[in-house]
């Protein structure tokens, strides 16, 4: 019975009271009943509370319940992996590593997941008001989840670095073996030089012979550290190395080892011969002190050998042998940026970016030189596969081919890391089903993704306007050729910036999507749709816009007069610049002084010629590979880029060519040796700088920037 009923029965016997308690009883009904409400009132929120927490409780074990399964198969996976360490090759390690990155991408897909159950057991052990020891007890396997959750990342890089350092072992011993073998390789070219290539006046001059013998020596002795830091790696490698892949590194040093030994004794025999040369002139000026300098050379001439004809055979073999060391070297150091770690998300560093194109056009280089030589010795000089090195050079490319999809691979990765948005934690809405619970406890829908979803979108419109002033400004191509290039740039540098904005679309349609679906607000929901739908039609309007413009660009190269003009007067003049070489080959090293002096100036000429001309060529390609290469473009555009691929390759090979007949021309006339082939090579390195900067982009970025204009619907 309620307390206020009982009051007014008793207020109605008057008998029984006087007024004055009449009136506090009233006082008295009144806050009883003011209490009742508040206690009903908080008996409701009460039970409002039980409720939300029970509704938290449910969904922690529910999430927690749903990933122990998971965690256990992941554990299981890293346990395997670490304990098949030790005793690897170098393939098994790379292979390892491998898996143990795909497990980490794995790890990282159900990130969301597990951060919503880290972000709801945080909320309940804030907001639920339960003794914490009741709650550890309701929730005690929730800890364990997560504590172990957050040590899978740890424990699978802790195995991929014990594993890369490994690895680095194998990379050390590769890099100190190259430079071993490539110091001697340099000593004995010019050890070479000083012994088939000497001068009568050279042959004159015995001490100044000897003083090039000890000052080589003195060199060899200098890269002593090398081979010794070779020796320690090697040793390192074969610690590591199952028993049967030690012969294989047995003969790696074996290799550098027996070279030096070879250019020790060789040096050993030059250095008696000198010395007994220096002391028969002694003996002779001694006897006749009257004799001059120049009878002396007169008899070292008519007692000198005679010297071989140098042909373009010769020349093609020597850069051949030279191009395929380099190649190698350039090879080497594409792997060994392979094996460097991969940046961490946000850090500065470039992991293989920017470096890492430039290193694959320098590769890409070096392969389509050897293959251009390869093919001109069996084309031309009709020597055979095997003097050509075809097995060799098909090697190479094999293994370019491979560290090209290794390369290409790790730049995904990077770019996928570096590029993830900052939404990632919606991609739960697709894991955990959607409830009224889930809305109610859903830690996404916040104020502060509302707020980034609404400033990202902001941004997009922003460069969208700017995307569309600029394409609305393009009217047509230009005619002229070096305009037309410097639009083919611009087109370029568009596209990258198109690609660097794709992921965002992606991300700000999930991530609007899912903020649409679980807002009370239904007129927020329906601008925010809005707003997408209008986003979207933009952007595909700026990709179909970009794709027509390319088409544009193709066309206009492709009936530009200028660019084919330019491309048959080059081929003319190269095919010019080939006979009059032609017409001076053979080189023949006993002619009179004065027609070797001759056809050294012409040949310096030429090679002066041929460096001037192929930067231009270079730029030619370079619009080429924009619009012509793996592309689908007008007709005839992949013969107009095989003809200036083969352009750039023969002239190439004719500046390096020209560089082995001015060195031997050079060395006969008494020139510095060493510093010919050092004015040679940098020369050439200056240029084929040049030419693989203005490429490294293309090698690179091309193949996605070119399909980028429809990348969009597959979303």
């Amino acid at each position: 019975m309620k307390p206020q009923n009982t009051v007014h029965r008793w207020h109605r016997s008057s008998n029984r009271c006087h007024r004055s308690k009449v009136l506090s009883i009233r006082k008295g009904s009144r806050g009883g009943r003011k209490s009742w409400k508040n206690v009903c009132g908080l008996s409701a929120d009460k039970k409002h509370r039980i409720l939300t927490v029970w509704t938290l409780l449910e969904e922690v074990l529910r999430l927690s319940q749903e990933q122990q399964q998971w965690l256990e198969s992941q554990e299981q996976i890293l346990k395997d992996m670490d304990s098949r360490r030790g005793q690897m090759s170098q393939e098994e390690i790379q292979d390892l590593i491998s898996k143990v990155e795909v497990t980490i991408r794995d790890i990282e897909s159900r990130d969301p997941a597990l951060k919503i159950l880290d972000q709801t057991y945080e909320k309940l052990l804030k907001d639920s008001g339960l003794e914490v020891e009741n709650l550890k007890q309701l929730t005690s396997v929730v800890p364990s989840t997560l504590l172990r959750w957050h040590q899978l990342i740890p424990t699978a890089s802790a195995i991929i670095e014990r594993l890369r350092q490994e690895l680095r072992v194998y990379c050390d011993f590769t890099m100190a073996h190259e430079a071993a073998v490539l110091s001697l390789v340099k000593v004995n070219a010019q050890l070479t030089h000083i012994q088939q290539l000497a001068t009568p006046e050279d042959l004159a001059m015995p001490r100044k012979r000897l003083q090039q013998i000890e000052q080589l020596e003195s060199e060899l002795e200098a890269n002593s550290g090398l081979l010794r830091n070779a020796d320690e790696c090697g040793l390192e490698v074969m610690k590591i190395s199952r028993p049967d892949k030690l012969p294989a590194v047995q003969e790696m040093i074996d290799e550098y080892q027996l070279l030096w030994k070879d250019i020790k004794s060789q040096i050993a025999v030059i250095k008696t011969e000198c010395r007994d040369e220096i002391q028969k002139k002694v003996d002779e000026s001694i006897q006749v002190e009257t004799l001059r300098f120049e009878q002396d050379s007169a008899v070292q001439v008519d007692t000198l050998p005679t010297l071989t004809k140098l042909t373009a055979r010769d020349a093609y073999l020597y850069e051949l042998e030279t191009a395929i060391q380099e190649c190698i070297t350039n090879l080497n150091s594409l792997e060994h940026a392979l094996c460097s770690p991969i940046p961490p998300q946000g850090s500065s560093g470039q992991g293989s970016s920017p470096h890492m194109p430039k290193l694959m056009a320098t590769c890409q280089s070096s392969v389509e030189l050897v293959r251009h030589l390869s093919t001109v010795l069996i084309s031309e000089s009709h020597v055979s596969e095997e003097c050509a090195r075809t097995s060799e050079v098909r090697e190479l490319t094999a293994r370019y081919d491979n560290l090209v999809s290794q390369a290409r691979a790790r730049e995904q990765r990077i770019r996928e890391s570096n590029d993830s948005p900052k939404h990632t934690l919606v991609v739960t809405t697709f894991i955990v089903p959607y409830s009224e619970s889930a809305r109610l406890t859903c830690p996404l829908c916040s104020r502060k993704n509302w707020q980034q979803l609404d400033n990202d979108l902001w941004r997009l419109e922003q460069w969208l306007q700017f995307a569309e002033g600029t394409q609305g400004s393009q009217m047509a191509p230009p005619i002229n050729i070096e305009q037309l290039e410097d639009t083919i740039q611009d087109h370029r540098e568009f596209l990258m910036d198109l690609e660097s904005h794709k992921n965002i679309v992606v991300s700000l349609n999930i991530v609007g999507t899912h903020l649409a679906d679980h807002t009370e607000d239904s007129e927020r929901a329906e601008q925010l749709r809005t707003r997408l739908v209008t986003t979207n039609s933009r952007w595909d309007a700026v990709c179909c816009a970009a794709a027509a413009w390319q088409t544009k660009l193709q066309t206009a190269l492709m009936e530009n007069a200028e660019f084919h003009q330019m491309i048959e007067e080059l081929v003319a003049w190269l095919e010019k610049t080939e006979n009059i070489i032609r017409q001076a080959e053979p080189v023949d090293l006993t002619d009179e002084l004065e027609v070797i002096e001759a056809k050294y100036n012409k040949f310096r000429e030429l090679r002066s010629d041929l460096e001037r001309c192929e930067p231009r060529v270079m730029s030619l390609q370079e619009a080429a590979d924009q619009l012509l290469r793996k592309s689908e473009g007008p007709e005839g555009a992949s013969t107009t880029w095989s003809r200036l691929t083969d352009l750039r390759l023969r002239l190439q090979s004719l500046r390096r060519l020209t560089g082995v007949y001015i060195l031997k021309l050079g060395a006969v006339l008494g020139q510095d040796t060493s510093e010919l082939g050092m004015s040679i090579a940098t020369n050439g390195r200056s240029t084929a700088a040049t030419t693989l900067m203005s490429l490294s982009q293309e090698v690179s970025k091309m193949a996605v920037l070119l399909a980028v204009a429809f990348k969009w619907d597959e979303y």
